[in-house]
């Protein structure tokens, strides 16, 4: 992330990453109940949701309660779909080598990881539980599924079989 010069358009990746936010949402992020980020009922869904950081760390280390949007020329008159193509435009212009989204998808892959059921991972990136399933499974391999079958099978307070003492 620190090879982005513009410390707005770090600023951008860093909310993305840490928060799974779309593209357009990051511009409206509400920030006051800090590390908590209030998505307000003005994004693509309508509905004001709250999304927590799966690695606060990274809040933290990456200073995101201060905001420090990159400049654009009347901002405030762009669309949601309009701030969204800005933001991919940016991605591709400074040959970051993903695209906006990935940094969505990889907090639904992470909801996983750290075995969020479905419907509040669902509820924290503001779809419903079947768009989340249909959209984000793809990004869960071979590999994480064993990740979190060997996590929680090895837990210390896993329930044991039928007439184990």
């Amino acid at each position: 992330m620190n090879e982005l010069k513009h410390e707005g358009w770090r600023w951008v990746l860093g909310m993305m990453a840490t928060y799974g936010l779309r593209n357009h949402e990051v511009f409206i992020a509400d920030l006051s109940e800090f590390p908590v980020v209030i998505v307000p009922d003005t994004n693509k869904t309508k509905q004001e949701r709250f999304v927590y950081p799966l690695y606060p760390e990274w809040a933290e280390v990456w200073q995101l309660e201060n905001r420090k949007l990159p400049d654009f020329q009347q901002f405030e008159k762009l669309s949601n779909s309009q701030r969204g193509t800005k933001v991919s435009g940016e991605f591709y212009d400074r040959k970051i080598p993903f695209k906006p989204y990935d940094l969505r998808h990889c907090y639904a892959r992470r909801c996983f990881e750290f075995s969020l059921p479905p419907d509040l991972a669902a509820g924290l990136m503001g779809h419903s539980i079947q768009v989340h399933i249909r959209t984000y499974r793809a990004w869960i391999d071979k590999a994480t599924y064993r990740r979190v079958y060997e996590a929680l099978i090895n837990r210390d307070n896993r329930p044991l079989p039928p007439g184990s003492p």
